[in-house]
């Protein structure tokens, strides 16, 4: 519920959001409904200051080659700021090949373990392969590669080699993956 699009074969436009939803498509028309309270039980329930970010976005050619999902995402991502460190490097930890698969959150795992978990998803209905490059100035030393269910178990391992790992994606498929530093 980042984005939603209207398109056709040859162009498009999207009305980017953070989350909200409030978007309704009425013929050809994309509205949009920024507010909406009942007056019962309680006559001023969302009488209060309420924020909403909302971008737009067109572009050119087939909504497969646009690449509104990323734009839609970024628009949903806070600038990371810690006090006293320099956060931004200028650098990814990692990059995925393929523009239709999404890296969609890197964080440590939920068992305590120094382990780390990457979600990723296929955004565009287009099955296929992709790489992922695991940057080596964050993946320093030697690392495993796993497949694992949504509560982060593992179900196999994934062949990692020169920072490397191929992975095979059906439509809108999401991959759950576990790192593990063992050297």
């Amino acid at each position: 519920h980042r984005y939603s699009a209207l398109c056709d074969y040859a162009h498009g436009a999207a009305v980017l959001n953070d989350c909200k939803y409030g978007i309704s498509m009425n013929g050809s028309s994309l509205e949009l409904t920024l507010l909406r309270a009942a007056a019962c039980p309680e006559m001023r329930a969302d009488n209060r200051v309420h924020h909403f970010t909302y971008a737009f976005t067109a572009w050119e050619g087939s909504f497969a080659d646009c690449d509104v999902v990323r734009q839609a995402g970024e628009l949903n991502v806070r600038p990371a700021v810690e006090v006293g460190r320099t956060v931004l490097t200028g650098e990814s930890m990692l990059r995925v090949e393929q523009k239709n698969v999404i890296a969609d959150t890197l964080k440590p795992a939920e068992d305590g373990s120094h382990d780390l978990i990457l979600r990723l998803y296929e955004s565009k209905k287009a099955a296929g392969r992709t790489g992922l490059v695991l940057n080596p100035v964050f993946f320093t030393g030697e690392w495993r590669a796993y497949a694992c269910d949504m509560l982060e178990q593992i179900q196999e391992e994934l062949p990692l080699a020169d920072n490397r790992l191929e992975l095979s994606f059906r439509a809108f498929e999401v991959k759950t993956l576990r790192f593990v530093r063992i050297g």
